[in-house]
């Protein structure tokens, strides 16, 4: 059973990894968010738990929703302005929202390169 367990597992992950749209790096970002969270303004100050070229992961203390569209700007690279992000999916951590983020707009958000996503495994 161990076995089965395992191959299965993989099998999810490999599932999970051939949906997302880029390649993801695990950074933290010091980032402000600002939107509408049931029906209230808001701006917070908080971070990303990962980014790709397409989106982010990102923690907030607000209820966000599947679908909402806020406003993200790095703290660090302020000089190039907000950007709009539309929240994908939502994940409840006690108080806290996890948020995976799609951006809306084309353009370097990140400041780094990102590797491209290997399509065959070995």
């Amino acid at each position: 059973m161990t076995g089965t367990a395992r191959n299965w597992q993989s099998l999810v992950e490999e599932v999970h990894d051939d949906r997302r749209r880029g390649v993801r790096v695990g950074i933290v970002y010091p980032i402000t968010i600002r939107g509408i969270s049931e029906g209230q303004y808001f701006a917070e100050e908080t971070r990303t738990l990962n980014v790709s070229e397409e989106g982010c992961c990102f923690e907030s203390a607000h209820q966000l929703k599947k679908g909402d569209v806020v406003s993200l700007e790095v703290r660090k690279r302020v000089h190039l302005g907000p950007r709009t992000f539309q929240i994908a999916h939502v994940e409840r951590r006690g108080e806290l929202c996890i948020a995976g983020a799609i951006l809306m707009e084309s353009g370097d958000v990140w400041g780094i390169s990102f590797p491209r996503k290997n399509k065959s495994k070995s």
